[in-house]
């Protein structure tokens, strides 16, 4: 007799294709003006670092101008953000630029969003600790390890 063929393993869950959240920081610059405010560089030297530490994350920035600044001021400060990204090793490719526009709270800006869309095994930790399942049994120690950095480094957006 023909030995049974084994029944092919059915997947746990459907992935999503797309994550269900992002991690922000503001990185502000002085009002008035497209010079960056020093806490401001620190922000962009966390999200920097964390790019270093996963290579697969993108980034995007976002205006977020105070209410009486201009377009072109806030399209200005993007470009600053994006250059000192770039020259401190985050590839070009890696960086992408939002459609919208923010009016700044509090002091103006760039919104730097850590993107999980190219990392598909933070992507997918994230979405199995949505659906309950708990961290250690999902996550390496270097996947726990950068989302506890994101999470303390970061604002979670949750889509």
């Amino acid at each position: 007799p023909k030995p049974k063929p084994k029944p092919a393993p059915t997947p746990a869950r459907p992935k999503a294709d797309e994550p269900d959240r992002h991690f922000e920081a503001m990185a502000t610059f002085v009002f008035g003006s497209a010079t960056l405010a020093e806490d401001g560089e620190q922000a962009l030297q966390t999200a920097a670092a964390t790019y270093c530490m996963r290579r697969r994350l993108m980034m995007r920035l976002i205006p977020c101008p105070a209410s009486i600044e201009n377009d072109a001021l806030a399209r200005g400060r993007v470009t600053v953000a994006q250059d000192w990204l770039v020259s401190n090793g985050i590839p070009p490719e890696a960086i992408e630029f939002g459609k919208e526009m923010r009016t700044a709270v509090g002091e103006p800006g760039v919104v730097c969003q850590i993107l999980l869309h190219n990392d598909t095994v933070l992507r997918d930790f994230y979405l199995m600790v949505a659906e309950g399942e708990k961290k250690a049994d999902v996550g390496t120690k270097d996947t726990i390890r950068i989302s506890e950095w994101l999470e303390e480094s970061f604002d979670c957006r949750v889509h």
